[in-house]
C-alpha cells in the first residue's frame, strides 16, 4: 500500500473529562470495478460525541470533491440497511437530514447525511514533491449535529470514489520465481491496508493528528474481489470469506438504478467474493476499560489472472511450427538426401529407420500440437466470455 490511512478528531474548546468520542469504523474496499475502478465505504459509528468539534480522514491519493458520495439515502432501503450491518436493523423515524435506526439486540443510533462543502471539505497534504494527499475535514457545524444524536450514538457512512491510478493505494505487483514464463499468464497482486501507522504518514499528517481525541474500539474490514482472483496468503486476523449477495446488494452499488461504469449493478455484484477481517480493543481489568486499537493493518495477497489470449495463440503456432519443421527435416534425410557413402542394402535400411523416426516426430509434434490446444482453451473460452458480456453491455 502506498502510505497509511487516517483517522482522528479534535475536542470542543472546553471538552467533558472522560467523554471522548468512541469509534467504530466500518471499512469496505470494492476491487475490481469495471474499467479498474476501486472505492472506498467508511461507515463511522459514534458514541459519546459530546466533546467532538471536527474529525477527520486522511487518504494518500489526490482526490476532488466529487470523488467524495454520502451514502445515507442508500441506507433508507430496509434491505440494504440490514445487509450493511449484517443484522436485522428498521429505521423507527425520520428528521431533517437524519433518521433513526434499532437493531435486533435494542440498541438505536441515529444516521446523518453529508453534503459537500457543507459539511465536509477536502485539504492537500503534500507527500513527495510530484504527490498530494488528501485531508477530508467534517465540519465543526456538522459535528455540532452529531452531539444532538439522541442517546449519544451516531452513525455516518461516505464512499470514496477512485480512479484507476488512486486504486493503486491498495496494492503492488510481485512476480514469481518462474516469471519469465508464468507472467505471461497470471502474476501475484499483494493487497495491504494500513489505518493509522503512524510512521507511513507525511509530516503534514503526523503533526496535524497528534492529539487525536478518537478512542477506536473496533475496525471491521471488507475487500470485495472479483471471484476470478485466487487468495493465496491472508492476514492472522483474517475472519471469513463469504459470497457477495448480488440481489441484496445491488441498491448499494448504484443507488438510483444507474450503471457502474456500462455494466448493471447486479452483473458487477454477481462475481464478488467479501473477505473480512476484523480486530477489537482488547477489555482490561474493568469492563468498561480498554486498551484502545491505536492502529489497524491487513494483508492479503491474490493470484491475479492475465487474459493474454495472444500470448497463448502464439505459443502454439511456434510450437506448431516447430513441430512442423522438424517433421520437414527428418522426412528430407529419410527420402530425399543421397548417401554415397552406404551401399544398397545400407541405405534403404538407414532410409526405412528415418522414415520410422519421421512418423515418431510426427507423432510427437500431433500430441504436442494437441496439448497446447487444450491448455488454450480455458483463456480462449474466459476471453470469448469476456466479449459476450461486454457485447451484452453495450446491448442493454
Amino acid at each position: 500500500m502506498r502510505g497509511s490511512l487516517g483517522v482522528w478528531a479534535e475536542s470542543v474548546s472546553e471538552p467533558v473529562i472522560g467523554k471522548l468520542p468512541i469509534l467504530e469504523l466500518h471499512i469496505n474496499v470494492w476491487r475490481d470495478l469495471p474499467k479498474d475502478r476501486s472505492s472506498i465505504d467508511f461507515g463511522f459509528q459514534i458514541t459519546q460525541p459530546d466533546d467532538l468539534n471536527r474529525m477527520f480522514l486522511y487518504i494518500p491519493a489526490a482526490l476532488n470533491i466529487s470523488d467524495i458520495e454520502d451514502l445515507s439515502e442508500v441506507l433508507k432501503f430496509g434491505e440494504t440497511l440490514s445487509a450493511v450491518f449484517n443484522d436485522t436493523v428498521e429505521i423507527t423515524s425520520h428528521n431533517q437530514g437524519s433518521f433513526d435506526v434499532k437493531r435486533s439486540n435494542g440498541s438505536a443510533f441515529r444516521i446523518f447525511d453529508l453534503k459537500p462543502n457543507r459539511d465536509f471539505a477536502i485539504e492537500y497534504v503534500p507527500i513527495s514533491a510530484s504527490q498530494n494527499g488528501s485531508v477530508i475535514t467534517f465540519s465543526s457545524e456538522f459535528c455540532e449535529r452529531l452531539r444532538q444524536a439522541p442517546g449519544g450514538a451516531a452513525y455516518l457512512r461516505v464512499r470514496v470514489h477512485l480512479s484507476r491510478e488512486n486504486g493503486k493505494i491498495f496494492y503492488s505487483y510481485a512476480s514469481p520465481a518462474d516469471s519469465w514464463l508464468l507472467s505471461r499468464f497470471y502474476r501475484t497482486e499483494l493487497n495491504e491496508f494500513r489505518l493509522n501507522e503512524r510512521r507511513s504518514f507525511p509530516d503534514t499528517v503526523v503533526k496535524w493528528s497528534e492529539n487525536s481525541e478518537f478512542r477506536i474500539v473496533r475496525v471491521l474490514y471488507f475487500l470485495i474481489r472479483d471471484f476470478r482472483y485466487e487468495l493465496l496468503v491472508q492476514h492472522v486476523q483474517f475472519k471469513r470469506t463469504r459470497r457477495l449477495e448480488p440481489g441484496i446488494w445491488q441498491k448499494y452499488l448504484a443507488p438510483t438504478g444507474e450503471r457502474i461504469s456500462g455494466k448493471k449493478a447486479s452483473d458487477v455484484g454477481d462475481r464478488m467474493l467479501i473477505y473480512q477481517w476484523r480486530e477489537d480493543a482488547p477489555k482490561l481489568e474493568s469492563a468498561d476499560d480498554r486498551k484502545w486499537i491505536e492502529d489497524f493493518s491487513a494483508f492479503a495477497s491474490f493470484k491475479s489472472p492475465k487474459d493474454n489470449i495472444w500470448a497463448y495463440v502464439l505459443a502454439v503456432l511456434a510450437l506448431g511450427a516447430l513441430g512442423s519443421a522438424l517433421q520437414a527435416t527428418v522426412y528430407a534425410l529419410s527420402g530425399h538426401i543421397k548417401m554415397p557413402f552406404l551401399d544398397n542394402e545400407t541405405a534403404n535400411a538407414s532410409s526405412g529407420t528415418l522414415s520410422a523416426l519421421n512418423q515418431s516426430v510426427l507423432c510427437l509434434s500431433m500430441l504436442v500440437a494437441l496439448l497446447c490446444l487444450i491448455a488454450a482453451l480455458g483463456p480462449i473460452a474466459r476471453s470469448v466470455g469476456h466479449l459476450g458480456n461486454w457485447i451484452r453491455s453495450k446491448q442493454g
